[in-house]
């Protein structure tokens, strides 16, 4: 894959109920300084041309919409008539000069079918007034929280309410600005929310995630599979999601289940830890299958496991299984409420893992270092710590591509039906 050292950074846009719906598509290289664009035609080409030409559309979106940022000089050029139009929502930027040709240009490209946005929107009078002319031909204003003041917001919001656009909070960090956004009547959300919840000590644990934590424990612990039995008989709602789980893959169709010992042994030790893992993630929000927690688990999961190949050569496949389970339990702290010292308290995990998801100090805690600095599009560091692994861009990014498809299929499809009671 030749992506022209390009560092492509996706970050997700959530619905109400916390779902993915779309991902915003940001240009980024790998020098010192690429979070300054200079050139936002250049910026948006080479967006275009990695995602459909590098990535794959397909592979990097699955079904999700994607936003790409747009000025005037973009559009009067007339690059974007190839594209999928019910794909893209095309983000006007706050630099965007508006004049009667444009505002003729996003008609006519409205009438054909394109979706439009107003980014980066600030509520003082010289944005409103020149950007007013807009405001009848976008579908989306996304509000940038940290640019104005959650009063001027609330003050201010009623203002596009008579043009029924979908209002979206950007720059989100913690739930409680996401409930505060969410009762003003914004129905999407972009941030670091999701994964940042407010960690709440002494929080009672759900009982799902005590039996989750005990079956967790045995396998860590080499217990038998008699031990592994018993603790599933404790709790009849685990054995059904097994079941469940096990009819819903390949095994499945191949083996009439008799017993929970059976589906215990069919599974495998290893595939029952990432579903019981999985399963945490889950109950966490019931049974959506667009849950970002769980998504950006299995992502950072696949990645972590395709980096570790990268590193060195002969990898030996504890290693590989190590370095997968680090990433599926790097999001366990925003899942229990609690930090991961003490979650950690209660599992009996290797020392490297350990080592990994607390201080991010060995191979595979820069690895995971990488993966959350990536997904924060934090890229100055992404680069530093790119160039101090040796991984090149492309690897990266190809690592990174095999984490999304990953997750995109076994997110949505292998484990959902597991999740149902």
């Amino acid at each position: 894959m030749n992506t022209g050292n390009i560092l492509m950074g996706r970050q997700p846009i959530l619905d109400c109920d916390q779902n993915i719906v779309a991902f915003e598509l940001l240009f980024r290289n790998d020098e010192s300084n690429f979070a300054k664009i200079t050139d936002n035609l250049t910026a948006t080409a080479t967006v275009l041309v990695n995602t459909l030409n590098n990535f794959g559309f397909s592979k990097l979106m699955g079904d999700k919409l994607a936003f790409i940022n747009v000025n005037d000089e973009i559009l009067k050029r007339d690059l974007l008539k190839t594209l999928q139009k019910d794909r893209y929502v095309l983000e006007i930027l706050e630099t965007t000069k508006i004049d009667t040709v444009l505002l003729e240009l996003i008609d006519s490209m409205k009438q054909d079918g394109f979706v439009f946005a107003l980014d980066d929107f600030v509520f003082n009078d010289e944005t409103i007034k020149r950007f007013s002319p807009l405001f009848s031909k976008v579908s989306y204003i996304k509000v940038d929280v940290r640019q104005n003041t959650r009063e001027t917001i609330a003050s201010k919001i009623k203002i596009f309410k008579s043009f029924q656009l979908d209002c979206l909070a950007e720059k989100v960090e913690d739930m409680q600005e996401f409930f505060f956004f969410k009762d003003l009547g914004f129905t999407l959300f972009q941030g670091y929310f999701f994964a940042r919840p407010t960690i709440i000590k002494g929080k009672g644990v759900d009982p799902r995630k005590l039996a989750i934590m005990e079956i967790i424990n045995l396998i860590y612990k080499d217990s038998d599979i008699s031990a592994l039995e018993s603790s599933f008989k404790k709790w009849p709602e685990m054995t059904i999601n097994l079941l469940q789980f096990i009819n819903s893959a390949a095994i499945g169709s191949r083996h009439k289940i008799e017993s929970i010992r059976q589906a215990i042994a069919l599974l495998g030790q290893r595939q029952l830890l990432n579903w019981l893992i999985l399963m945490e993630y889950a109950y966490m929000k019931g049974t959506s299958s667009g849950n970002p927690l769980l998504f950006a688990a299995i992502e950072r999961a696949k990645t972590m496991e395709v980096l570790v190949k990268t590193l060195k050569t002969g990898v030996p496949k504890n290693m590989l299984d190590e370095a997968y389970l680090t990433g599926l339990l790097s999001l366990m702290e925003p899942l229990f409420r609690m930090p991961m010292k003490d979650i950690l308290a209660e599992l009996n995990l290797s020392k490297s893992i350990n080592d990994a998801l607390i201080d991010r100090t060995n191979e595979l805690g820069k690895l995971l270092l990488l993966i959350e600095k990536s997904e924060e599009n934090n890229f100055p560091e992404v680069s530093a710590i790119l160039k101090e692994l040796n991984i090149s861009v492309d690897k990266y990014n190809s690592a990174a591509l095999d984490g999304i498809f990953w997750a995109q299929t076994n997110g949505s499809n292998n484990f959902q039906q597991s999740y149902a009671t």
